[in-house]
């Protein structure tokens, strides 16, 4: 995997991986197109709402940077709320 995609999923993974608002993650104009092939290549998804683009972290997006996804892990609801405590 190339690096730019890697750091582009990594910078999702460390803004929260799952229900991230796109003007929290710092992504740099130039890294658009490699969004573009994260996404078609299944590693991100979005969802629209009230205007706002929400990122999230696909389970393929997790391995390719080499995470185990918080949804497949026991404490991962545990995570995702202590989370949600500091947004």
């Amino acid at each position: 995997m190339a690096d730019d995609l890697k750091n582009l999923l990594t910078a999702l993974y460390d803004a929260g991986a799952e229900d991230v608002p796109a003007s929290e993650i710092e992504w740099r104009r130039d890294q658009m197109p490699m969004l573009l092939r994260a996404l078609e290549m299944g590693y991100v998804r979005y969802s629209e709402r009230a205007g706002a683009r929400h990122f999230y972290l696909t389970k393929s997006g997790y391995s390719a940077i080499g995470i185990e996804p918080l949804g497949y892990s026991p404490i991962g609801p545990v995570i995702r709320w202590l989370r949600g405590l500091f947004r």
